[in-house]
């Protein structure tokens, strides 16, 4: 649990170094490093990016005798690299958009075959013309259908609604207990997303400049709700207080290895 601590101090101080420097005040800028942190850590006082990089370097030094398992020792690594790739962007140093990609998220940076693609577009292609949207381009009979089952902006919030209703209900019975859980939908307008999890505040804010059909916010609703960002920001708030999970935990990191926790 020690390095766990360590590591969540020394990000939460990166974090604050982050938040010193004067920057745009868009909101992807405003969240930080950090955008949402489910206990409270104390931010280790950093001079400056040089100093931030070698407290991560002594930190990854200590792995190997401390991690409690090789699991973990290997989660550390990846998550130590992320925070030096992230410090080198930062700082303005080297780096190129590919290796940010790979070293930030643990992304590979090879492009999608064409052969996936076009099996993506055969089965499109199947479903389009099993519903009647046939006998033009691939694009064009996909927008004709997204036209028909568009849901009107001023539905948008209640459709949203009724599918995390259903959606929470799903998961109380086949997953965890989450019935004294919810997230309001609330409508945005000029945000760079879609949607978006706000878990201090509970609410999914719904870009409604966004056009959406019923299937999108379903799959917005359980991924930003019931099973998504809800329930697993929920399950690491209770794990990180009942000593289950360490310190590190808390914190949700910004393109970092943890995001595909």
């Amino acid at each position: 649990m020690k390095l766990g601590k360590d590591l969540a101090e020394l990000t939460a101080g990166i974090d604050q170094l982050y938040r010193s420097t004067p920057r745009s005040d868009g909101f992807l800028d405003r969240e930080g490093l950090i955008p949402v942190a489910v206990a409270e850590v104390e931010p280790r006082t950093l001079r400056d990016y040089d100093e931030a990089t070698a407290e991560l370097l002594a930190l990854r030094g200590r792995l190997g005798a401390e991690a409690e398992s090789a699991l973990r020792r290997d989660y550390l690594d990846e998550m130590i690299d992320s925070l030096l790739a992230l410090v080198t962007t930062f700082a303005e140093g080297e780096i190129s958009f590919a290796e940010q990609v790979r070293r930030q998220i643990r992304v590979d940076t090879q492009l999608v075959g064409e052969d996936v693609l076009e099996g993506y577009r055969a089965i499109i292609r199947q479903k389009l013309d099993e519903m009647g949207f046939a006998g033009s381009a691939l694009a064009d009979d996909l927008a004709r259908w997204e036209d028909k089952v568009r849901v009107p902006v001023d539905a948008v919030l209640e459709t949203m609604r009724a599918l995390t209703l259903e959606a929470r209900e799903r998961v109380t019975a086949t997953m965890y207990p989450m019935a004294d859980q919810w997230m309001e939908p609330v409508g945005v307008s000029a945000v760079p997303f879609s949607a978006y999890c706000d878990y201090p505040a509970r609410k999914v804010l719904m870009n409604l400049d966004f056009p959406y059909t019923r299937f999108a916010l379903k799959h917005l609703a359980t991924h930003e709700v019931f099973p998504g960002h809800l329930v697993h920001l929920t399950l690491r708030e209770r794990y990180v207080a009942e000593g289950r999970m360490p310190l590190d935990a808390a914190q949700l990191v910004t393109s970092s290895a943890s995001s595909a926790v």
